[in-house]
């Protein structure tokens, strides 16, 4: 059972910004590290057939946002926060719980 680190004083730090993600890009294990990157989908408006300014080589489509490195520590973590977030919502009737499709018998 992995241990719990000893708790050390949380210290806020307002001028870290927030990201906003649309999409999971890719999830991969090294053997010691999860490593997540997450995207956007952007469709870039043009005004008169120019790109938006300070953004002549940008196009529609998918672009990364951010990347985050886990220990499996902090992966649990991750995890135990998402399931208690899914129970939560699937409680409020936001979210449905799909059953599992039956296979096909031959």
């Amino acid at each position: 059972m992995a241990q719990t680190p000893e708790e050390s004083p949380y210290i806020d730090l307002p001028e870290l910004s927030e990201v906003f993600a649309d999409r999971i890009r890719s999830v991969h294990w090294d053997g010691h590290c999860f490593r997540i990157e997450f995207a956007v989908g952007r469709r870039l408006v043009k005004k008169e057939g120019k790109p938006p300014s300070g953004a002549p080589d940008l196009h529609d489509g998918i672009y990364p946002c951010a990347r985050i490195v886990l220990t499996p520590f902090a992966t649990v973590n991750l995890k135990d926060a998402l399931l208690q977030i899914l129970a939560a919502l699937e409680k409020q009737g936001v979210l449905k719980h799909a059953a599992p499709a039956s296979e096909v018998e031959q």
